[in-house]
């Protein structure tokens, strides 16, 4: 008997499918508990949580062990308006190479408060993600001699 409904099922499936020409993703799945097929999406995602979720073996030796809890006080605090505004106006100097990034200390200091926002967004957005360009990784360096320029 328990042969003849599991024939069954893949049969009334494949009819069912073939009769919903609509379907575009995930057919429809049979619900134990309900005794039925579901259609909506969101049922469907659980259903497929569910299976998976009980075909999961416990951890063994080979697992790697959980990160221990972070604490909120790890996370530094938000670079500020008033810090940018201070680098700008204390650490830029006029006149200075800009290196390969081309942005002149003069263009800089002279867009103002303009460019603080957008400089606060992008340094924070950095240093939360704790990814950096590669390109502010890199910079120009070139060796002056001391004395004269001159070989003799």
């Amino acid at each position: 008997m328990e042969s003849a409904t599991a024939t069954r099922i893949p049969q009334k499936f494949r009819k069912l499918v073939k009769s919903t020409p609509d379907i575009q993703n995930v057919p429809p799945l049979w619900s134990d508990v309900n005794g039925c097929f579901e259609f909506e999406d969101p049922n469907k995602a659980n259903l497929l949580n569910e299976r998976f979720a009980s075909c999961r073996q416990p951890c063994n030796s080979h697992c790697v062990d959980s990160p221990p809890p972070i604490d909120t006080g790890d996370f530094p605090e938000p670079i500020t308006h008033a810090e940018v505004l201070n680098a700008l106006k204390h650490v830029l100097v006029p006149g200075k190479a800009c290196g390969p990034f081309l942005f002149s200390s003069d263009l800089l200091s002279y867009s103002g408060s303009e460019i603080i926002v957008p400089l606060v967004m992008l340094f924070n957005t950095c240093f939360f993600s704790g990814v950096f360009p590669s390109c502010w990784k890199t910079s120009y360096v070139t060796p002056i001699p001391e004395g004269s320029l001159d070989g003799t």
